[in-house]
């Protein structure tokens, strides 16, 4: 790389070192933008404040006694959470990414991350401490730190210790799991390598590298591949809310044409929902000829969602061999496979029904066949085998198994006790070989490319996110009365280009009245929204003692799907939301236009919507989590908001959570460009740059 006149001959050592040394060289160089709903620039910060901030953070941390510690970062979308992620690198805590608490209560989520990882200090913004607060007002010992305030206490010449590669730098959570949540434990050295391995993948240049991203930024994808890379090497990526992507992904794909973004992604159904929502004539207005990494990862890649929009955006200069299917997963900190050329989509055309005894063989004609496609090779010199998951003995190719890796990217284990750290990082193979991370995916390895086919156990997928389907399941017998615990399977069912979640549970009395059994519906829906963010898309009440159990009465999950989907269980009561859909008996538009709906025209609008989606009578003091539904629900809204009263409409978490009567008087009193969520994200970058402005030698945000 070149720097000012200077040749480098090696890359910083660490994340830090990388930052500050940028912060010296490149002080004025913007790693990150953050675009509001519109997709216009409304924040963004440079390396030189980057540091300033991390310094003021961390300085604080460091002389309150924290290092070592862990450290709750709870922001809404926003760059202050990058902030407070390196603040928390630089003081030597460790940071611990999690979902806020948008409706003031600690869900069981956040509460099962609280008692696992034990922090002892949290930060969040101004506008989220009451809220913060509320949820973690029985967690006596926990600090919580508002960013604004803490430049003020800032320490004089504080510098941060360079790290070692086996110090712990953060804690991601993976499954939000009630019983025993997962944090993965990723070292400074896991960033390291696997930051190495994602540029050299995507085919990244420092100082010229362009990404766009709606991905959260406390999960792996968002974090990893949106902070991390471009913090280590010197790249810009421009954020905006996975709410503003949701409600309308033409902003996404707007803002990759504007900056001539050469890298952009996300899960399946992001390209699912690029496709659907999209007109030809807005695809024709696009220039995505720049883009040439379209990494599709986090959930199952479906050949036909990746084919679709490879046809649609031919149109607007996409090319089909920017598309790369990738793997990996939190615990291999997160790029695991792929490849560094350009190419068409590789696949294998298989025979379905070998598939189902794990066997690969060629497709044959007129029998069912399934094109599964590759994922490339393992990266940046680490080992992938696929083992038997019984035996640990090595498969030979064309054979399913489990997929098991081992490198400097795969992190130390998880957070917490060690009996799953031994089952899950320190398998060893039948001649021996080890250890390697036991990913409890199966898949198969053909000319040296993997090709993944399923899920060892049984994961939900829905929207990028991974679900337990026993999560789901604690949930709606703790919640809900009138249930037989545990004697309910929660699992996905295939909806052309996305899975649904399906819930099965049986009930204490079959022959209770249809009202109480609608109620007990009503109540798993807002019982499994309300704790996951994800609302089933059908569920069936079972009479009792009828799910399918082993002999030693274990869950026969697997089954249960089958029997689901042959309509062979014993139902009792059943919903599903197929025909629902939030504009279905709505006007187009205000007939008055949009600027004379009054706030009671509006209240009136969204209680019938509301109404619609949930498929029951919504009144105006609930909120959407009450009526059972879920983000997506609050984009619907949202978007069908626009439609009416022609104009934008600005939708946050806090949709989820505050009463239709308060969202119809933030919907009334904002006009075009205003809403929620910028006040719930405030820049804080000029603060922190003021209080530093001595030691940046006049370098200010561009």
């Amino acid at each position: 790389m070149i720097q000012k006149g200077k040749t480098v001959t090696e890359m910083p050592p660490d994340l830090i070192s990388a930052v500050r040394h940028h912060a010296r060289e490149w002080s004025d160089y913007v790693p990150f933008r953050y675009l509001d709903d519109e997709g216009h620039e409304c924040d963004s910060t440079t390396f030189a404040t980057l540091d300033a901030t991390a310094c003021a953070i961390g300085s604080l941390l460091a002389a309150r006694g924290y290092q070592g510690e862990r450290a709750l970062l709870l922001f809404p979308p926003g760059l202050d959470f990058v902030h407070a992620f390196f603040g928390c690198l630089y003081g030597g805590v460790t940071a611990v990414p999690a979902y806020p608490p948008f409706g003031g209560t600690l869900t069981e989520s956040l509460a099962a991350v609280v008692r696992t990882a034990r922090p002892r200090v949290a930060l969040t913004i101004s506008a989220l401490e009451p809220l913060v607060r509320d949820a973690l007002a029985g967690s006596d010992d926990l600090e919580v730190l508002i960013l604004e305030e803490v430049g003020r206490d800032q320490v004089a010449g504080f510098e941060p210790r360079p790290p070692r590669p086996g110090d712990l730098a953060f804690l991601q959570f993976t499954s939000g799991s009630t019983g025993a949540p997962r944090g993965v434990a990723v070292t400074h050295g896991n960033i390291t390598h696997n930051q190495d391995v994602i540029f050299r993948t995507f085919r990244f240049r420092s100082g010229c590298g362009m990404g766009v991203l709606w991905l959260p930024m406390y999960h792996d994808m968002g974090l990893v591949g949106g902070v991390l890379v471009p913090a280590f090497r010197r790249l810009t990526c421009a954020f905006m809310s996975p709410f503003t992507f949701l409600k309308r992904p033409l902003t996404w794909l707007e803002a990759i044409s504007r900056y001539g973004a050469t890298c952009a992604g996300g899960p399946n159904f992001g390209y699912h929902l690029c496709v659907t929502k999209t007109t030809p004539e807005q695809r024709a207005a696009l220039d995505l000829s720049a883009w040439e990494v379209a990494f599709c990862g986090a959930e199952p890649v479906r050949l036909d969602t990746m084919r679709a929009f490879a046809d649609a955006f031919a149109v607007s200069g996409f090319s089909g061999k920017a598309m790369m299917p990738v793997y990996g997963l939190a615990e291999t900190t997160l790029a695991a496979t792929g490849f560094s050329t350009p190419r068409p989509l590789r696949t294998y055309v298989a025979d379905a029904g070998a598939l189902t005894s794990l066997q690969v063989r060629p497709g044959r004609p007129g029998a069912r066949q399934v094109e599964v496609v590759s994922c490339g090779q393992v990266l940046g010199g680490q080992q992938l085998v696929i083992a038997d998951p019984e035996t640990g003995r090595r498969l030979e190719n064309g054979r399913i198994g489990e997929v098991w890796l081992s490198g400097p990217s795969v992190a130390d284990g998880y957070w917490g006790p060690a009996g799953r750290q031994r089952e899950s990082f320190s398998a060893h193979t039948e001649d021996g070989a080890g250890p390697f991370l036991r990913t409890d995916d199966l898949g198969f390895l053909q000319d040296g490319e993997l090709f993944i086919t399923g899920r060892r156990r049984d994961m939900v997928i829905i929207r990028g996110r991974n679900i337990y389907p026993q999560d789901i399941e604690h949930t709606v017998t703790t919640h809900v009365q009138g249930l037989r615990p545990g004697c309910g399977a929660a699992f996905a069912v295939e909806t052309g280009a996305t899975e649904a979640l399906v819930v099965v549970q049986e009930v204490l009395a079959a022959d209770a009245p249809p009202e109480q059994l609608d109620r007990v519906i009503l109540e798993i829906r807002r019982a499994v929204s309300a704790e996951h963010d994800v609302v089933p898309s059908a569920i069936a009440l079972l009479a009792p003692r009828t799910i399918p159990k082993t002999s030693s009465g274990k869950l026969r999950r697997g089954q249960c799907r089958l029997d689901y989907l042959a309509g062979q269980l014993s139902v009792v009561r059943r919903w599903s939301d197929g025909s629902i859909r939030v504009v279905a008996h709505l006007p187009e538009r205000s007939p008055d236009g949009g600027d004379r709906a009054t706030r009671a025209d509006i209240l009136t609008w969204m209680i019938d919507a509301a109404s619609l989606r949930a498929g029951c009578r919504v009144d105006a003091g609930q909120t959407l989590v009450d009526a059972g539904l879920g983000s997506l629900d609050a984009v619907e809204l949202s978007r069908g908001l626009e439609e009416w009263l022609t104009r934008p409409v600005s939708v946050d978490p806090t949709w989820l959570r505050e009463p239709l009567r308060t969202l119809a008087d933030r919907v009334a009193a904002g006009g075009p460009g205003r809403g929620a969520e910028p006040a719930l994200a405030p820049s804080i970058s000029e603060f922190f740059l003021a209080k530093a402005a001595g030691s940046l030698d006049g370098n200010g945000p561009r």
